[in-house]
Order: structure tokens, then C-alpha cells, then sequence
């Protein structure tokens, strides 16, 4: 009786162990299967996040464009803005000097215009003291056939 008792012993020692193996093996495959769905949602995820960067990096590319296209037409309106402030500064110039030679023309004008006023001054004040009642800006004006003469002459 105890044989069979270390018989039943062993037998069921040995069903214990073969469902305890299965139930190890059940395990590992259990493991290995949520090891693969790990796997898979790590790279899953790993794909989602490689897909945002690349759709911002797209989005940056086309902001770059975007950015260098208005560069090359502000680069293109400077140009013309340099060449515009040239033409400009050179007709400044050109102005100045024709101001400063129109200054000068003045000048020698007013110059002659003094002197001829040197003489005509004493002539003036002749005709008015020997005239009994001058009249109002006699002494202003020149005679207007005089007048007509020197108009012409300073035209020509």
C-alpha cells in the first residue's frame, strides 16, 4: 500500500509538474505575445512621432520658401531703391550746382545793378531838386521809354 501510495505520490508530483511546465510555457507565450504588442505600439508610436516632425519639417520648408521668396523681392525693390536714391542724389547735385550758379548770376547782377544805381542815385536827386514839387515815386521809377530799352537789352 505504501507503493501505491508513492505511486499516487509520484503521479500526481508529476501531473503537478507537467501543468505547472504548461502553465510556465502558457506564461512565456503570454510574455512573448504582449512583448510583441509592446513592440508594436513602441514602434507605432515611434512612426506617429516620425510623421509629426516630418510634417513640421515640411511645414518649416515651405515657411523658408515662403520667407526666401519675399527676401529675394525686398532684395529686388532695395536694388531699385539704391539705384533710385543714386538718380536722385546725382540730381541733387546737379540742382545744387545750378542753384549755386544762379546764386552767383545773382550776384554779379545785383553787383552791376549797384553800380548802374551809383550812377543813376545822383541824377536823380539833380532832377529832384531842381524840379518845384516832385511827384509821388518820381524817383522810384525810370522813364518808361527808358524803361523799354533796358527790358530789351538785358533780354538778349
Amino acid at each position: 500500500m505504501e507503493e501505491v501510495m508513492d505511486k499516487a505520490v509520484k503521479a500526481v508530483r508529476e501531473a503537478s509538474r507537467r501543468e505547472f511546465e504548461e502553465y510556465i510555457k502558457h506564461q512565456e507565450k503570454e510574455n512573448e505575445k504582449t512583448r510583441a504588442l509592446l513592440r508594436e505600439l513602441f514602434g507605432e508610436t515611434q512612426v506617429n512621432a516620425a510623421r509629426t516632425s516630418i510634417a513640421r519639417l515640411e511645414s518649416r520648408a515651405h515657411d523658408l520658401q515662403v520667407d526666401n521668396v519675399l527676401v529675394q523681392r525686398l532684395q529686388t525693390e532695395n536694388t531699385s531703391m539704391v539705384a533710385n536714391l543714386s538718380a536722385v542724389q546725382a540730381r541733387c547735385s546737379s540742382l545744387e550746382a545750378e542753384r549755386d550758379r544762379a546764386v552767383t548770376e545773382f550776384d554779379s547782377i545785383r553787383a552791376k545793378v549797384a553800380g548802374l544805381m551809383s550812377f543813376v542815385r545822383p541824377a536823380t536827386l539833380r532832377i529832384r531838386s531842381a524840379s518845384p514839387s516832385p511827384r509821388l515815386g518820381s524817383c522810384d521809377r525810370a522813364p518808361p521809354h527808358k524803361r523799354r530799352r533796358s527790358r530789351s537789352a538785358s533780354r538778349s
